[in-house]
């Protein structure tokens, strides 16, 4: 079997990427080069407007720095190969995970509105407890112990961004995982 590398599609985060920087320079614009006696904001007072440019410029940057290391991320975010599958991408990175200790993977598209949607393919672990100590912080240990108390899975994938479409990585995965089954009996 060949090694199949899914990252993200680039061409999918460039919008929403543009659409930050605009917003982050004029934010920028009425923090720190906006004239208030002639401007727009002037009806507000200066401590109201200057603290609400600086909440919305840290916001502004702390999401432009995601949105950046997304597109300039070069590491791809699974590798599925014969061996098993190798996560980066689902929101606890469980990193390598062996055929064996997966039990199936299932399509869970989640539609919380009329004008949205995810794709969602989530992977059932055959003993999810043994994964804890990967995690590197209280906070996720304590998250994945409560998904996993609610029986769910905590392994899930949004593929809306990804160079591979959904239910192509879907068919991939379950191929994957059924050839290594046939191998191993």
């Amino acid at each position: 079997m060949n090694v199949i590398s899914v990252s993200y599609d680039k061409s999918k985060l460039i919008l929403p990427f543009t659409i930050w920087l605009l917003l982050f320079i004029a934010a920028g614009y009425f923090t720190f080069f906006a004239n208030y006696s002639t401007g727009t904001l002037a009806s507000f007072p200066m401590i109201i407007r200057t603290l609400f440019s600086t909440v919305f410029l840290i916001a502004l940057v702390i999401v432009n720095r995601y949105v950046k290391r997304m597109l300039l991320n070069r590491k791809p975010l699974l590798l599925i190969d014969e061996n098993g599958l190798n996560d980066n991408l689902s929101m606890f990175k469980l990193g390598f995970i062996p055929w064996g200790d997966i039990a199936y993977f299932y399509d869970y598209t989640n539609h919380p509105s009329d004008n949205q949607f995810r794709d969602i393919l989530k992977l059932e672990l055959k003993e999810p407890e043994q994964y804890i100590g990967k995690l590197n912080s209280k906070i996720k240990e304590d998250l994945y112990l409560r998904i996993i108390s609610n029986g769910t899975s905590p392994v899930f994938f949004n593929t809306k961004n990804l160079d591979m479409d959904h239910h192509e990585l879907l068919e991939q995965l379950q191929k994957a995982h059924e050839d290594f089954k046939k191998r191993n009996g």
